[in-house]
């Protein structure tokens, strides 16, 4: 009875571990809004690529993101997929 006893003891442990672990990982973020300031003279059309994605598109020549910008950009879109 005791080896019983104890393997239903690690089962709702590891069960409530288990439980406890995804409700902290699951994290719910909101739609990441980014904007970016360019030359107001470029006009921008828009392509949908799916409901979820809006990508603008001009066929001036805009000023490269500087690289800790692109950096926080990734991570926050890396995120809200999580």
């Amino acid at each position: 009875m005791s080896k019983l006893k104890f393997f239903f003891i690690a089962l709702f442990s590891l069960t409530f571990m288990g439980g406890g672990y995804l409700w902290y990982s699951l994290a719910i973020f909101p739609v990441p809004k980014t904007q970016f300031q360019t030359a107001r003279t470029l006009s921008y059309q828009r392509q949908a690529l799916d409901q979820s994605v809006a990508c603008f598109h001009t066929n001036g020549n805009i000023d490269p993101i500087a690289q800790r910008d692109f950096r926080l950009l990734v991570w926050n879109m890396h995120k809200g997929q999580d």
